[in-house]
């Protein structure tokens, strides 16, 4: 009796219990599916911001959705990445139809950017995406190898730029974040090759961008006695010329005094 009056008990225990654990599932499900439903109407809203942006400072020129008109290209090809360092470094939208794509203060904020980007990935390839930098991981002295067997040439020793033939030039990485420098690397904006994953993996990429950062600050802060920051090539070639003008200064001022 005492047994089966306990089993009785042990089933009105564990009712109540299973009962809390089946609400608790429901509401948990409905959370989720409430947040992913917020999530998908916040993300719709991004898409549609960027839609009046896009309408606003790109479709005059490049078209309804990317596709081009008589006097630009069309950008419907266009990844994230490129999107996005086209819009972060100023090159655009342009400030006016005859402006050159350089680089400039940026007319769109991060927010404005940001929907751009998400509205064209509606019609544009997703990859590559903005990338993420963990310049800290970086290695320098790796990152200057990666920058002399890919940059070098067109950017310079010093990250200073340099003409690279038919009026195009490689601009100075001065003001490149380590961002801008990956989104670079990844897409080939202009004339500049693109190095994919296989070429210059993330890894690299880090280093790279470390070195980049680097390199252009240094340059900035150079210490001792510098010509116009020009490079010790030819800030060595100004310390020869001196020290033979001082040289023959002192040849004669000698042959002066022994003269006399």
């Amino acid at each position: 009796m005492r047994r089966h009056a306990s089993h009785k008990r042990d089933a009105r225990t564990r009712r109540p219990v299973a009962v809390a654990s089946a609400l608790l599932v429901a509401v948990s499900a409905l959370a989720t599916a409430a947040s992913a439903q917020t999530g998908a109407s916040d993300d719709r809203d991004v898409v549609e911001r960027g839609r009046s942006i896009y309408g606003q400072h790109c479709a005059t020129c490049h078209g309804a959705q990317g596709r081009g008109t008589s006097r630009f290209p069309s950008i419907d090809r266009a990844p994230p990445a490129l999107v996005d360092f086209m819009i972060r470094t100023g090159r655009m939208p342009l400030p006016a139809a005859d402006a050159r794509s350089v680089r400039r203060p940026p007319a769109l904020n991060e927010e404005e950017r940001l929907a751009v980007v998400a509205y064209m990935r509606t019609f544009a390839p997703d990859e590559p995406a903005i990338p993420k930098v963990a310049m800290e991981g970086g290695d320098l002295s790796h990152g200057q190898e990666v920058y002399a067997n890919n940059c070098i040439a067109c950017h310079g020793a010093f990250a200073r730029g340099a003409a690279v033939g038919e009026g195009d030039i490689a601009p100075t990485l001065d003001a490149a974040s380590p961002v801008e420098v990956a989104e670079a690397v990844r897409t080939g904006p202009g004339v500049m090759p693109l190095f994919g994953p296989e070429l210059i993996d993330d890894e690299e990429m880090d280093s790279l961008a470390r070195y980049v950062a680097w390199v252009t600050d240094e340059r900035g802060t150079p210490g001792g006695v510098t010509v116009g920051r020009s490079g010790p090539v030819s800030e060595g070639f100004v310390a020869w010329i001196l020290g033979l003008v001082g040289i023959l200064v002192a040849v004669v001022f000698i042959g002066e005094r022994r003269g006399g």
